[in-house]
């Protein structure tokens, strides 16, 4: 390097009077600029890489990945990647790139390159270096996503989507599912809304005459503070058509779009009809194969949805009904018609799937009026679906809403179907059900007579006897007990006796049968029967025990007014 007091030692002379520090000043730019490549020799050694067709060029770049320095990174990236706008051999193009994609694997290299935006000078759309190129791009949607929302770079990858539509799919795919995994604490709020989209919310958009881009302006969105990702989704959008065609793209393309719509509200309410009309375009042309993987990509989504006509014309089919229900089990729809609650109350006799779809459908009350409403009709009260412990739990599903109870009560086949339901059951639990959906019924004389008509009482407690469980024999007592309030049952004089048996044997449901007996004891015809199991001896002892002495006085008071 030139002393710089040599420097201006020489011109002294010559330009005496002439402000020789400007002079000075001069040479020293050019001696910055000149010796710039010479002061990179630990580094790099630029002279070599400027050539790409010399014979070190190469070695030069071997050289880089092991030395190349932070401060060197700049200089080289920009003299490397300016290669690619003129004629260079596939050969040292991809050696470019690997050498590159290497060195993005040390951080502080990495940011020079993201800070620069590099990435914009990738030859994405080169035949011959596209895979490389490419490479990179996943990389830094992996490792550094803003690099990727550059303008440049967009522009970039839009022109390549048409020759490279995979390859700029699985680049988009990563950033997407990159960014939403590190913002979805924070920002990418998927619990907004609770509305599905389907082609009956879209607004006529045609993906083949999308529109380009119309602002550059970096706004904040949901995903980051710091940069923008809108402009990189819209690329979907944009070339929908392109992925529309291309049945092996078709899959993860419309994964991604549902992906979007279920992970970003901002998203979903400026794109998300645009992207129902896109899954509508597809489906409604896709052949039998291709539909069943498009379901498949759908299932696990639930925001971005087929239309339901689409999906109760794609149930009717034999060679698609299985995959359309895995479907409708993962992503039930929202809004729903009579007629496809009774295509899927059909399905579900033979089908336990169509059955978990109801359960889900069922638990908006306004799908729930409908089961009720054709309930006569339809008769799926008196369907096994496909058992009937799967009808109970649709029932059970449907009782739910308070507003619909007293009209399912009223259903023709209810108490039957409660009463079928008991008798085929081992499980405690399915009487424990049974009990509290009773106890939660209006019982006027029409349910009561139908109740006394079917001895189901002594049918449902008999059960909980064989069961055995405590649970169980509970639900019957129980159970017994709300009849007790409403009115005089035969049923009560075929249980007394056995009420009595529990209530005096001192286990763990003695004090709900010894209520029982006291609500029994209002019956005439029971007190005799209490009176003969020893009920009035049991109470007796009873009114000195703190716990059970007002249900005893209680008990006494009844048989003073009852018959000798």
């Amino acid at each position: 390097m030139i002393n710089k007091t040599l420097i201006f030692n020489s011109y002294e002379g010559d330009f005496s009077g002439r402000k020789p520090f400007l002079f000075l000043k001069i040479e020293f730019q050019w001696i910055n600029f000149h010796n710039l490549e010479n002061q990179m020799g630990d580094s790099v050694n630029i002279k070599k890489l400027k050539n790409p067709e010399g014979r070190s060029f190469l070695d030069e770049l071997e050289q880089a990945e092991e030395n190349l320095s932070k401060q060197d990174a700049k200089l080289f990236f920009r003299t490397v990647l300016s290669h690619f706008d003129s004629n260079i051999s596939t050969r040292n193009g991809n050696a470019i790139l690997k050498t590159i994609l290497s060195l993005l694997q040390k951080s502080k290299i990495a940011q020079v390159f993201v800070d620069n935006d590099f990435a914009s000078s990738l030859p994405l759309s080169s035949k011959n270096f596209a895979s490389s190129a490419f490479a990179i791009l996943l990389h830094l949607a992996k490792a550094y996503p803003a690099a990727l929302t550059n303008d440049s770079l967009i522009d970039n990858l839009s022109d390549a989507i048409p020759r490279t539509p995979d390859k700029a799919l699985v680049v988009i795919a990563t950033f997407a599912q990159n960014t939403i995994a590190k913002k979805r604490s924070k920002n990418w709020n998927s619990d907004s809304d609770d509305d599905q989209i389907s082609d009956s919310d879209s607004d006529g958009y045609n993906p083949r005459k999308s529109k380009k881009r119309s602002s550059r302006h970096r706004n904040n969105t949901d995903l980051d503070n710091d940069f923008e990702a809108e402009p990189l989704f819209d690329l979907l959008v944009k070339h929908a058509e392109i992925y529309a065609n291309n049945d092996d793209l078709v899959p993860p393309f419309l994964s991604l779009l549902a992906l979007l719509n279920d992970s970003s509200s901002e998203f979903r309410q400026k794109r998300g009809r645009k992207c129902a009309k896109i899954i509508s375009l597809i489906m409604e042309s896709a052949e039998t194969p291709l539909l069943k993987k498009c379901y498949g990509s759908l299932k696990t989504y639930r925001r971005l949805a087929p239309s339901l006509t689409l999906i109760k014309r794609h149930l009717k089919s034999r060679a698609l009904q299985s995959s359309v229900l895995s479907y409708l089990v993962l992503s039930p729809p929202l809004t729903v018609d009579s007629t496809f609650l009774e295509m899927l109350l059909t399905i579900a006799n033979s089908d336990a799937r169509g059955s978990y779809v109801l359960f889900q459908i069922a638990q908006k009350e306004e799908n729930a009026e409908m089961l009720v409403e054709d309930a006569e009709n339809l008769g799926w009260l008196k369907m096994s679906l496909p058992t009937a412990e799967d009808t109970l739990k649709l029932l059970l599903v449907v009782f739910q809403h308070k507003n619909l109870r007293d009209s399912v009560a009223h259903t023709p086949h209810f108490l039957r179907l409660l009463l079928a339901a008991s008798k085929k059951t081992k499980d405690a639990g399915v009487l424990t059900v049974v009990c509290t959906m009773l106890r939660r019924v209006t019982f006027d004389r029409k349910i009561s007579a139908e109740m006394k008509e079917i001895g189901f009482l002594a049918t449902f407690f008999s059960r909980a006897l064989d069961i055995t469980e405590n649970m169980a024999v509970h639900s019957g007592l129980l159970l017994a007990d709300t009849l007790a309030r409403v009115g005089f049952f035969s049923d009560f004089l075929e249980i007394a006796p056995k009420v009595c048996e529990i209530a005096q044997d001192g286990g763990p449901l003695s004090n709900v049968a010894a209520q029982l007996a006291v609500d029994l004891a209002v019956y005439p015809k029971c007190i005799r029967v209490l009176r003969k199991e020893g009920m009035e001896s049991f109470f007796k002892r009873k009114l000195k025990d703190q716990k059970l002495k007002r249900t005893a006085q209680k008990f006494f008071e009844l048989l003073e007014d009852g018959p000798d």
